[in-house]
């Protein structure tokens, strides 16, 4: 008898098919409902990803500018797939710009377009741009780069630089 009860309790233990599969069809459901929010969520995170690397660029060359008492900049290629950024120097009293010998072209993948480069007054919406550069002092070129993610036409994120300061803000 005392057999009998233990395999009574033991059979008692635990959870019947039924339970699983109501889990699994539940879990189901759920899934099914948020995998097409985090789709469409997804290409604006990659423009957040690259917005930051953008600002994080520029503030790099602000920074190597006024810390080496040299002219740096970035200057974009958008005629590359994905588009690339280049750090630029421009030594001494020179009017040339070369890429700066530690620094390899940073791409800017993901699901988004550089809809256009603003330096000084000039947009640019393909090929290379102009350098928006920074002074020794901390002063800047008056530049703009506008991000646009490539689902959504409406979604886009400014990257602007003070002339007078060389202060960079993501808007």
């Amino acid at each position: 008898m005392n057999f009998t009860k233990k395999i009574i309790q033991r059979s008692r233990a635990g959870f019947t098919m039924l339970e699983l599969l109501t889990v699994v069809a539940i879990m189901g459901v759920v899934t099914a409902i948020a995998i097409p929010s985090f789709v469409n969520y997804y290409p604006h995170i990659q423009l957040k990803n690259v917005s930051t690397a953008i600002y994080s660029s520029l503030q790099g060359a602000r920074a190597q500018a006024v810390g080496s008492s040299a002219h740096y900049g970035i200057r974009f290629d958008l005629s590359s797939t994905p588009p690339t950024l280049l750090l630029m120097t421009r030594p001494g009293s020179s009017s040339a710009w070369t890429q700066a010998s530690a620094s390899a072209p940073r791409s800017l993948e993901g699901a988004i377009y550089v809809n256009k480069v603003t330096v000084d007054g000039t947009a640019y919406t393909s090929g290379t741009t102009g350098v928006i550069s920074f002074e020794p002092v901390g002063t800047a070129s008056n530049a703009t780069v506008v991000v646009q993610n490539a689902r959504d036409t409406n979604d886009t994120i400014s990257i602007s630089v003070n002339p007078a300061t060389g202060r960079v803000k993501i808007e």
